[in-house]
């Protein structure tokens, strides 16, 4: 999946970018992390369902 995380300070903002949301058609469901988790850079933390598909959320 095409993400993106813009970090500043210990907070973090997650988002999808224009290409993936087309691609994914209408979004219906996103799992992210509970404010305040920790999560690793790489790593798997959360999905994106669609109407389409269901997409690991792991921005690099």
């Amino acid at each position: 999946m095409n993400g993106s995380v813009f970090v500043s300070d210990n907070c973090a903002r997650i988002g999808i970018t224009d290409y993936a949301q087309d691609a994914l058609g209408e979004v219906v469901f996103v799992e992210a992390p509970q404010m305040g988790a920790r999560v690793e850079a790489g790593s798997v933390f959360g999905e994106v369902e669609s109407t389409k598909s269901v997409s690991d959320f792991s921005p690099r």
